[in-house]
């Protein structure tokens, strides 16, 4: 749990005192010209600054907001509800305030009071807390676009009614709350055109090469057989020739490669101005590569020292999909952007274990000569290309 702690006890204690010394400079002035109505003024304004002064000491000071770590995972378009819980220990005083933070821009919370600010968007929310009490607090959360969005600079402000002042209350830390919107998924055309001739280790019934240690039955034998493939048990069964028949093997993985920088004419880097899209053609492409049972290894040239790229290796599964999914909607302008020429080496020291590439924004004249390189090791590279607003794989 996070603990709000109040703020402004200086204030607090200033603004007591200045009252005092109001109550005082007037009670002599009472004094000195025998005013019993300012000895009444004298006693409304000290017991008025005292019982605002004992509200605001003793109330908000065990309220606590549950930090219990949790994601919540859409999709552009797509609403959840969910709540955060307030719990006010304080025995006295039941605190009537609202409840402010602060989120990154790709969420819209539609049940609060909202306005953008530089870079984050700031969410205001009704909620009385009563003493001894536990609030739940519902948000509806509506997904605007890729990003991972957490809550901060959560503050509870309630008023003192005995003053015109309001009493706030700060979290100290950050909820460990997560909402992670993944990328739109652009559609690209010519999939089909992604295709390997190696051996691998998925059932292709159009691969060349077959895994003969994994039968899959037989058939009458034919004159251009080898006879090293004849099954005599069978054959003797049947009273005829039989040759084995093997499953059909192929390497169906692909590796993609993900350049999103770009460069000025003065040879300064940043990224492209059609990030968000490479990235939703990105997502689309491991999607279906995922579905078709692919092997799908993504790396992306953003890093840091030490690091050649942003990488994910060769995985299976809705689960690698998801970590995909992920990593994609983790990626913003904090990331620094490193040279393509950094990612492109990293691979190429492993390029017998990428079978398929597929590479995703500009080709600078290094990455061309390493994929001619390749090509003439036998990988088949493939490039995303943007035709009329369309994306589309053609092979290089």
């Amino acid at each position: 749990m996070i603990h709000l702690l109040k703020q402004g006890y200086g204030k607090l204690y200033r603004r007591f005192n200045t009252l005092l010394a109001i109550s005082m400079v007037v009670l002599f002035t009472a004094v000195l010209f025998h005013q019993r109505m300012l000895f009444i003024a004298v006693g409304i304004l000290m017991a008025y600054s005292l019982i605002g002064f004992l509200f605001e000491r003793f109330t908000g000071n065990s309220v606590f907001l549950d930090n219990e770590k949790r994601a919540v995972v859409l999709f552009p378009g797509e609403q959840e509800k969910f709540s955060i819980f307030l719990t006010n220990k304080t025995k006295l005083g039941r605190l009537d305030g609202h409840l402010t933070f602060t989120t990154d821009e790709n969420i819209i919370v539609e049940n609060a009071i909202s306005n953008d600010g530089n870079v984050k968007r700031n969410h205001t929310i009704y909620s009385p807390l009563p003493n001894r009490s536990k609030v739940e607090l519902e948000l509806s959360v509506q997904a605007d676009r890729r990003g991972v969005s957490r809550i901060s600079d959560v503050t509870y402000r309630y008023s003192n009614p005995f003053s015109f002042e309001k009493i706030a209350l700060r979290a100290i830390g950050v909820l460990q709350l997560e909402v992670i919107v993944y990328p739109e998924k652009k559609q690209v055309f010519g999939l089909n055109e992604i295709m390997t001739n190696r051996i691998g280790t998925s059932n292709s019934p159009f691969s060349l090469h077959q895994d003969q240690l994994e039968q899959i039955g037989t058939r009458d034998y034919f004159h251009s057989d080898s006879m090293q493939h004849i099954h005599w048990k069978a054959s003797a069964k049947k009273q005829q020739l039989q040759t084995k028949l093997f499953e059909k093997k192929m390497d169906m993985s692909w590796t993609i490669l993900v350049n999103l920088g770009t460069y000025s004419r003065l040879g300064n880097m940043y990224l492209h101005e059609n990030m968000e899209d490479y990235l939703a053609a990105v997502a689309y492409l491991c999607e279906q590569a995922i579905r078709a049972e692919y092997a799908v290894a993504l790396h992306i040239n953003l890093g840091t020292i030490g690091v050649p790229s942003l990488r994910l290796d060769h995985g299976t599964g809705k689960l690698h999909l998801k970590r995909i999914f992920e990593m994609l909607a983790r990626i913003n302008h904090t990331y620094p952007l490193i040279p393509v020429s950094r990612m492109i080496r990293h691979v190429d020291r492993d390029i017998l274990k990428h079978r398929a590439i597929v590479f995703v924004g500009e080709m600078d004249d290094v990455t061309k000569q390493y994929v001619a390189r390749w090509k003439r090791r036998g990988v088949k590279v493939y490039r995303l290309h943007e035709l009329e607003d369309q994306y589309r794989i053609i092979q290089e």
